[in-house]
């Protein structure tokens, strides 16, 4: 009996631990992921009001690809989390860069 006891408390130990990483996975894409989307958004709109010889332009456009690739990176880390499949597709959040998403980031000139 002790021993089966012990298995229950481990499983549901095991349990707990999933059920917070999926609550943190869902937490991480459902707020700080699709806000920083949002930014990338507003920056790339701010960026399009600069002329496009402009240096600033330049370091504009060159900041939102970096910030691209960041969401890109946190994007697979979530994947890497999700025990629920919630992520499982790719379009679960989008890239600044993707052809859905408006405006997008250009590569610097």
């Amino acid at each position: 009996m002790p021993a089966r006891a012990a298995r229950m408390r481990m499983k549901d130990s095991r349990e707990s631990c999933i059920a917070e990483r999926d609550r943190t996975t869902r937490e991480l894409h459902d707020s700080l992921l699709q806000d920083f989307h949002g930014l990338m958004l507003h920056f790339q709109i701010a960026a399009d009001r600069i002329p496009a010889d402009s240096p600033a332009r330049t370091l504009m456009e060159a900041a939102l690809n970096r910030a691209d690739a960041v969401l890109t990176e946190s994007r697979h880390r979530l994947l890497e989390l999700d025990t629920s499949g919630r992520f499982a597709s790719a379009q679960a959040v989008p890239s600044a860069t993707d052809a859905s998403s408006t405006p997008k980031a250009r590569p610097p000139t």
